[in-house]
Order: structure tokens, then sequence, then C-alpha cells
């Protein structure tokens, strides 16, 4: 991967978020498309199944349980970019490593009473850590921070570009659920929508903040 990957941009926009994230999907196509095809296109699929068939009350207590899996299967289309475009070799092991780390559960729980929370209330509240999780996970593996500094430091980056943070999410957030909703383009959708949001956080962020060197 090339260092301009990685490289903020005075000028950023949805196109060159767009056009880097396919970029990175490239370098690491095969194992993220075998990994979203085994997590999305049937652990997700079996979730909302079961959580529209029992009125909703199924998809809470799902995604309850799917919390402690959900971040650390995310984790790893993170894992997969950062080292590929650090050098490294990129097998579908790689796309394990978020199961290795104890942050990636600690972000993972504090989504899940974020998420129930906002659920308590309404709709549109819980929907703000689902926006905001991509940008955790940014911190977590590509500023190698721990969970608490992760969440911190994506609230900020995101907050502090709201305006295209927020087309962002939408566009690769409407990627995401068309991918979710169907087996075999979730094989290249979800990948897709995720090394969006990795190409929009390095965009966007500022590497001299990062806690540790790379």
């Amino acid at each position: 991967m090339s260092e301009s990957i990685f490289a903020p941009t005075p000028r950023p926009s949805i196109g060159i978020a767009t056009s880097r994230g396919f970029e990175v999907y490239k370098k690491a196509m095969i194992p993220m498309s075998i990994w979203a095809l085994i997590s999305h296109g049937t652990i997700m699929g079996i979730n909302y199944i079961v959580g529209f068939a029992t009125f909703g009350i199924g998809l809470i207590v799902t995604m309850l349980l799917y919390s402690l899996v959900w971040f650390p299967v995310h984790a790893g289309y993170y894992h997969a970019a950062y080292d590929s475009a650090r050098g490294r070799e990129v097998t579908f092991a790689t796309m394990f490593k978020g199961f290795s780390d104890k942050n990636t559960y600690i972000l993972g729980l504090i989504f899940t009473v974020c998420w129930c929370i906002g659920l308590l209330f309404c709709i549109f509240p819980a929907f703000i850590p689902i926006a905001l999780a991509p940008w955790w996970l940014g911190g977590l593996v590509g500023r190698r921070k721990t969970g608490t500094e992760a969440l911190s430091y994506g609230n900020k980056v995101y907050t502090r570009n709201f305006g295209i943070s927020l087309m962002i999410t939408i566009f690769g957030g409407i990627l995401y659920f068309i991918g979710d909703m169907s087996v075999l383009f979730s094989a290249f959708l979800v990948p897709i929508a995720i090394c969006l949001h990795i190409a929009a956080f390095e965009m966007l962020s500022d590497p001299r903040e990062d806690s540790t060197s790379s």
C-alpha cells in the first residue's frame, strides 16, 4: 500500500476516501471477502432473522451476545488493512487478531451499553455508537491505543470533522446494510464499507497524535 493511502489530505472528500478505501480492500481482498462471507453472510443473517421473527426482542438479546464477537470480527478487517500497509503478509489468520486483544472486548461492551441506552430512549440515539464504532477501531488498531483511549480519540476525530464524517457514515452505512442483507453481496460490500471507514479515519486523523510508534 502506498504511503499516500495513509496520508492526511488538506481537502478531504468522500471521493478520496472511497478511492483509498477500495485500494485498501484490493490489498487484502481474499481474506477479507472470505471473512465477510463467514461472519456477515451467516452470523449476521441469523441475527436479523431471529430479531425480526421475535418482533425485536430476539434482536436485542442476540445483539447483546453478538457484541462480544462483533468488535473482534471487525477488528480483523483493520488488522488486515494495517498489516498490509506496514508490509506484513496478510492471511486468513490475520482476521482473527481482534480476538486476542482484550481492548476489542472493552470497546464491544462499551458499544453494547451505549447502544442499549440509545434504544431505551428511541431509535435515533442507538445510531450514535454505530456511527462512532469504526473510528474507535481506527484508534485501537491504527493508532495502537487502549480501549478507552481509542474511544476518546475516535470521538475526537469524528467530531472534529463532523460534516464529512457524517457523510462517510451514511454512505458507508448504506453499503454495509446492503451487504449485511445478502450473503453474496456481503463478500465485497461489507469489507469495502469498512475499508472506506479505515481510509477516512486515516485521511482525517493526525498520525502525530499516535501514542506509540508503528
